[in-house]
């Protein structure tokens, strides 16, 4: 590790570990995190997890809002912090009329096993707001192009759905393999792609080869 990559992620961590001393013990900021392997802190307030309980219940229950406001919006900025990507999820605000961020995670590395706790952290919540009325499509996500993103979310997308089949554990493993597989497919129907990302991805690479 350099001495610049050293100071931007300690950095980051004590300025994480300060804000959540500085916020209510009974109203938790930093809701996880994990230094020691994966290198990530999700971050998430009373308010953020309100809104995916209200954007949840409100798919399941008013249809007529339009399928535009359904599901999620994830990206990763890669400028906010001098070290590390800050994933971004936001969930469309009834009352703001506007898109509103629920849930922040920062991640060290860029592969797809960093970005899975973001995504596993986020369809627990949609889960618990769902109740006995839980779609699978309430897991939807629009993505930038990240590979990484994507496949975090399929994997995450499938492990939800496998924990909460009640009879996983009585399946054979080739029956287990084949329906997980399955789930992960299903996923990749339910990853939307951002069209504007799209064609910044096309510019950046046609820069690259020019």
């Amino acid at each position: 590790m350099s001495t610049t990559t050293g100071k931007g992620g300690f950095a980051t961590i004590k300025s994480l570990t300060q804000l959540t001393k500085k916020l209510d013990p009974l109203e938790p900021f930093m809701v996880q995190s994990s230094m020691a392997n994966l290198g990530y802190s999700t971050l998430q307030t009373r308010w953020m997890r309100d809104v995916v309980t209200e954007s949840v219940l409100d798919w399941t229950e008013n249809s007529s809002s339009g399928p535009g406001r359904h599901g999620f919006v994830t990206d990763g900025d890669h400028s906010y912090f001098r070290e590390g990507t800050l994933l971004t999820t936001c969930a469309f605000n009834s009352v703001l009329m506007a898109w509103a961020p629920v849930l922040y995670t920062w991640v060290v590395h860029l592969e797809t096993e960093h970005h899975r706790p973001h995504f596993r952290y986020l369809n627990r919540k949609i889960v618990e707001a769902a109740g006995d009325k839980f779609n699978s499509k309430s897991l939807l996500n629009a993505f930038d192009f990240s590979s990484s993103q994507r496949s975090a979310h399929a994997e995450e997308y499938a492990a939800t759905l496998r924990d909460l089949m009640p009879n996983w554990s009585t399946l054979v493993s080739s029956a287990q393999q084949a329906q997980y597989q399955a789930w992960l497919d299903e996923a990749s129907n339910h990853q939307v792609g951002c069209e504007t990302h799209f064609y910044r991805s096309v510019l950046v690479y046609g820069k690259t080869q020019i």
